[in-house]
């Protein structure tokens, strides 16, 4: 997404997970464990309590934003840079965040074996379980990212 496109207000909808790349072989190997990735991300977002009424991002033309996660507020500055978005949240820490736009909705995703980091540094609970259910799948397929759906919010 470029950052022209991204100002605004997103609403999270639902868990995106994604595979980027990879042979024809890893991705037929690959539907079971993107379908298990997927149900154990849904399963911890919705233990963060993580919902569509509660959690969203709002991006600002001068390069700062705010989110909403669960109700848990935080800000600070965001930059595009190719197809990364940089997040500074609270200007402490920091996140790399692929997008990806498309037909009005837009994926914020990470690396799968870097989505428990990216879910406590977004505000979500830790689950040390689900944690390594994540991080055992995310190991299979290198190129699986995992992360939140958002739509922008209509005027």
């Amino acid at each position: 997404a470029t950052a022209d496109s991204l100002i605004g207000t997103w609403i999270y909808q639902e868990p995106a997970v994604y595979a980027t790349k990879g042979n024809m072989l890893i991705k037929m190997v690959g539907n079971t464990t993107v379908g298990t990735f997927d149900k154990l991300l849904t399963k911890y977002i919705e233990k963060t309590d993580i919902r569509p009424e509660n959690t969203l991002i709002t991006f600002h033309e001068n390069g700062t934003f705010e989110r909403v996660i669960a109700g848990r507020k935080a800000h600070g500055v965001w930059m595009v840079n190719g197809e990364k978005l940089m997040l500074g949240v609270n200007n402490v820490q920091t996140a790399d965040i692929t997008t990806h736009l498309e037909d009005g909705e837009l994926m914020l995703l990470v690396d799968a074996d870097k989505i428990t980091n990216a879910l406590k540094l977004l505000g979500a609970l830790e689950d040390t379980k689900t944690n390594k259910a994540l991080i055992k799948i995310a190991k299979k397929i290198p190129a699986l990212q995992g992360g939140f759906s958002f739509v922008k919010k209509s005027k």
